[in-house]
Formats: structure tokens, C-alpha cells, sequence
């Protein structure tokens, strides 16, 4: 198994476990449909341990979230149809957005200033303090 496949199953089995937790807990009131049971986090469909293979039309791969090319890295997996989609219809546009605003701000570990408007207020302030800001904003 290659470093690719063995982080995928990881991921797998890591939520499913998860997720059937909650079920036997009754934390969450779901039917699961297998076993082991992962839900995309985009269109929220199950699947089972089988669609981690690749040769299947529509498999589990690996997102990068937040986008790889604002800092992310691949931490959990989509169906393939989702993450077609998604690069187009999600991430160019948060990539987009955050270039208006300096991407470079945002990425992890740096300490540069950033300036963002919000319902007509401008805030100049380190990443950190501005993610903290705009959490309350919500």
C-alpha cells in the first residue's frame, strides 16, 4: 500500500469509527447503511471501505482542506464527483477572494499584517488576532 492509499485509509477509518460512535451512542439519529460507513463532508452520501478503490468511477480521494494552495493539506476525504467540483466551484473562488485581501497573510506561521473589510469597518491587524475578530462577527 502506497503513502497515498495508507493516509486515505487512515482517514477512513478514523471518521468511521467516529461516526458509528455516535450512532451507538445515540448522540446523532442516523441510519447507516455498512459496516464501516464514511459521509462526504460535500454532498453528505455513505460509502464503504470499497470505494477507497480507485479503480471505481466515483472513489473517495484525498481534499485538502483548507485549499493546498492557501497552506491546507489533504485532512479528509471527499467522493471523486465532490472533489471535481468543489475546485472549481468552492476553492477558485475562496482562492480568489483571499488574493484580494493578501493571501499571503493568511497561511500558517506567518506573522504579516493584514487588512480586511467587514460591514464597512477596516481592521489592520496580525492573522491571528483578524481570525479571532471575524469568528465573533459570525
Amino acid at each position: 500500500m502506497g503513502k497515498i492509499e495508507h493516509r486515505r485509509q487512515i482517514i477512513f477509518d478514523r471518521y468511521s469509527k467516529q461516526l458509528h460512535n455516535l450512532v451507538s451512542y445515540n448522540l446523532i439519529d442516523y441510519e447507516l447503511k455498512y459496516e464501516q460507513t464514511y459521509i462526504c463532508p460535500i454532498c453528505l452520501n455513505q460509502f464503504s471501505e470499497k470505494d477507497l478503490d480507485t479503480s471505481l468511477e466515483n472513489f473517495l480521494t484525498l481534499e485538502d482542506a483548507p485549499p493546498k494552495s492557501l497552506g491546507g493539506k489533504a485532512n479528509t476525504l471527499t467522493c471523486k464527483k465532490c472533489n471535481n467540483e468543489s475546485g472549481y466551484k468552492i476553492d477558485f473562488h475562496l482562492t480568489q477572494k483571499l488574493h484580494e485581501v493578501g493571501v499571503e497573510s493568511f497561511k500558517p506561521k506567518t506573522t504579516s499584517k493584514v487588512s480586511i473589510i467587514h460591514k464597512g469597518i477596516t481592521v489592520k491587524e496580525n492573522q491571528q488576532i483578524l481570525i479571532d475578530m471575524l469568528k465573533k462577527w459570525e
